[in-house]
């Protein structure tokens, strides 16, 4: 009768340690949807966004980029950074907006979106 129950306590903790690493499985998604980046252009579609997605343009005094989100579920954060590393946009858990980036400066730009659990969109277009 010991040596049954050393048996079954065994299964049991192989079948815990089982549902523990199965219950993970779902969390391994980043990104579902769509991302596209050429040119003067950065956009993400996503049904799910668990991850980073860095883009940049090279741009000019006096360019303007159309910035605009909507986040319909969990968090996403987007930072604009200059080639030096300054941040020349930020935007924590961010949820809707329109607006006009100014580009004071020429040089390399860095558009950078950080989602967790996220769903939405995010769209950075240069205006011709």
């Amino acid at each position: 009768m010991n040596r049954r129950k050393k048996k079954i306590d065994v299964l049991l903790v192989i079948m815990i340690v089982c549902m523990i690493f199965l219950s993970g499985c779902g969390n391994m998604i980043t990104f579902s949807g769509t991302s596209i980046s050429f040119g003067k252009r950065f956009e993400l579609d996503f049904k799910l966004l668990n991850t980073t997605y860095e883009s940049w343009m090279t741009l000019k005094e006096g360019d303007r980029i159309k910035t605009s989100f909507a986040i319909t579920e969990g968090k996403v954060d987007i930072y604009v950074r200059f080639e030096d590393n300054s941040i020349i946009y930020q935007g924590n858990d961010i949820k809707n907006n329109d607006f006009i980036l100014e580009i004071n400066k020429s040089g390399k730009y860095y558009f950078e979106v950080t989602g967790s659990h996220a769903a939405g969109y995010v769209h950075f277009n240069k205006i011709p």
